[in-house]
């Protein structure tokens, strides 16, 4: 589809992006049938979470000075790592971003939890049994989807 209406579908950082999350999953569950075929995998375990954190105590480590060369963004990912590393063993250190405690609400004014917003193994219900899962099969199904939902690229896929 990207390459049928290139920009006009997404933005080339966008579609960069996405294209590098399909692949690591493929991968990573390519890499779990390997090593444990009966294992499980949580999709939603593959979120960025850890490097939004190290970004995080970046900031809170250079303030305002945000502008950074090469050479200086690697000393400064290297002292953010050994912050990190310390918290990991400190964890009564860390003190986590403060939250507004605004619930959101439904187009009815009905209060949504939080845990919406929360999604973790715990409240997962699908199941996540690698041996269920054909990397090739969920390929193909996909490449038959867009298909049928956007014929018009028929030669394109």
């Amino acid at each position: 589809m990207y390459r049928h209406s290139g920009c006009k579908f997404f933005a080339t950082l966008l579609y960069l992006d996405i294209m590098m999350m399909v692949k690591n999953v493929y991968f990573c569950v390519a890499k779990g049938k390997m090593n444990n075929p009966k294992g499980t995998f949580y999709l939603i375990l593959l979120g960025t979470d850890r490097l939004e954190i190290l970004f995080g105590i970046l900031r809170t480590i250079i303030g305002t000075d945000a502008n950074v060369d090469l050479l200086q963004l690697a000393t400064r990912l290297t002292g953010t790592i050994e912050v990190s590393n310390i918290l990991l063993k400190k964890p009564e250190w860390d003190s986590r971003p403060r939250q507004l405690k605004l619930p959101g609400v439904t187009k009815d004014g009905l209060k949504i939890t939080l845990k919406v917003n929360h999604i973790n193994p715990a409240s997962w219900r699908a199941d996540v049994s690698l041996s269920l899962v054909t990397p090739l099969t969920c390929w193909n199904s996909g490449k038959r989807l867009v298909r049928d939902e956007v014929p018009e690229l028929i030669s394109h896929c």
